[in-house]
């Protein structure tokens, strides 16, 4: 299946399964990254663990990489969770999802 990163409603599936699919909470860019299939960086990981004492490369300055915007915006991802919540007020779900700091 293929999504539509600039309709919100079509991602309203993707973000409810994978929030609570989570163990933890997600920032929006966390959930963005998993959406997208990409890596969480090695600084994101407070406690990573490596193999041997190799030193970790950040994706991010990788020249072979070009830098580019990821196809699917913050604002559409907080409107896919504002239907959601939504869809759980309509319900009268006992439940409803919130952006901590």
């Amino acid at each position: 299946m293929k999504l539509d990163y600039h309709d919100p409603e079509t991602l309203t599936d993707i973000c409810e399964a994978i929030i609570f699919a989570s163990d933890e909470p997600l920032s929006a860019l966390e959930l963005r990254s998993l959406i997208l299939g990409e890596q969480a960086s090695p600084k994101a990981n407070a406690n990573p663990t490596l193999e041997d004492d190799a030193p970790i490369e950040d994706d991010a300055e990788s020249p072979m990489k070009p830098k580019r915007k990821p196809p699917l915006d913050l604002a559409i991802l907080k409107q896919a969770v504002g239907i959601l919540n939504t869809r759980y007020d309509d319900t009268k779900a006992s439940f409803r999802i919130i952006e901590i700091a």
